[in-house]
């Protein structure tokens, strides 16, 4: 089924972690096993050259197996810094950035408490521990976090783009768009740079929530030029096409991502959501014509807009 919104996020048990980001002066970093925050693979611990190391040279190491994509050694190592250093606030956002783009969200959070432990104003724990709680529905927790760390860091583009998120959610397009285009100027000094593709797509979301689907489409296709593989950019064409009535074009860009009985399932569907039920019901019976046998969902909604149209299903 086509996702109509391009923010909507999967309710995550974290509170209770996240609820532990305050610091607790009163308890010794050095303490901490850190060890719990590797999730990897038990041989990349055997394989891992075993001698005593400064958690400068373990860092390098981490980043140098992080370059090179190897994320369990580049965890191992950073694991190891910790061990040896007894607690680095930059070394623990590290590994929650690397638990986060793993789907690992518990263990990012975990990381990025201890982080706030030892520094309670580090700019980037604060952006991580907020996308944690965007990612929660946890919306003014999310903001709050969010704006202390561009306080912090101006130019952290990810709290940008994470406001403008919520501006959207909102209703406040134009406040979105405002954050997206900071986003987007991030210049070359800051920590990270942009992920372009991200932000445009987000940034043409924003202008079709607002009604402006031609500035929204040219967002989308600069954003292709990033990322041409990029599914939400090309799920959020279709739909804008499809709403502008150029369904071959719609089509095309549905199809970029997914078979074509789910294309033509999917143009029916926001045909059926803006009240055009025969041009719906003609893209569910090219769905069905196509894939009779499976493609259940196309027959659910054919039933559903011939009883919205009067007709028999």
């Amino acid at each position: 089924m086509l996702r109509l919104h391009r923010h909507l996020f999967a309710v995550l048990g974290l509170a209770l972690v996240l609820g532990g980001c305050a610091t607790n002066p009163g308890r010794d970093s050095k303490a901490e096993n850190y060890s719990e925050l590797y999730d990897g693979e038990m041989k990349v611990a055997h394989e891992a050259r075993q001698y005593e190391t400064t958690s400068e040279e373990a860092i390098a190491n981490g980043d140098r197996a992080l370059a090179e994509g190897n994320t369990d050694r580049a965890m191992y190592e950073y694991v190891q810094a910790l061990q040896i250093s007894g607690g680095d606030a930059a070394v623990l956002n590290k590994i929650g950035g690397i638990h986060t783009r793993q789907g690992n969200l518990v263990l990012a959070a975990r990381a990025y408490a201890l982080s706030l432990k030892l520094e309670a104003e580090n700019p980037a724990a604060l952006e991580g521990v907020g996308l944690l709680f965007l990612r929660q529905r946890r919306y003014e927790d999310a903001r709050r976090h969010l704006t202390v760390a561009l306080e912090k860091d101006p130019l952290r583009w990810q709290s940008l783009n994470g406001l403008g998120m919520l501006a959207d959610l909102d209703g406040n397009h134009a406040q979105a768009a405002v954050y997206y285009r900071q986003a987007l100027a991030t210049p070359p000094e800051a920590e990270q740079q942009p992920d372009n593709a991200v932000v445009l797509n987000n940034l043409g979301y924003s202008l079709y929530l607002s009604g402006d689907w031609q500035g929204a489409l040219s967002y989308f296709h600069e954003a292709l030029n990033y990322d041409p593989d990029f599914e939400r950019v090309w799920q959020n064409m279709g739909l804008v096409y499809t709403r502008k009535g150029q369904y071959e074009r719609a089509l095309d860009a549905f199809r970029r991502v997914m078979d074509k009985p789910e294309a033509y399932n999917n143009v029916g569907f926001v045909c059926m959501i803006d009240q055009n039920y025969d041009d719906a019901a003609h893209f569910f019976q090219k769905a069905i014509k196509l894939s009779p046998t499976y493609y259940v969902k196309a027959h659910e909604n054919l039933n559903r807009v011939n009883r919205l149209r009067g007709k028999d299903g």
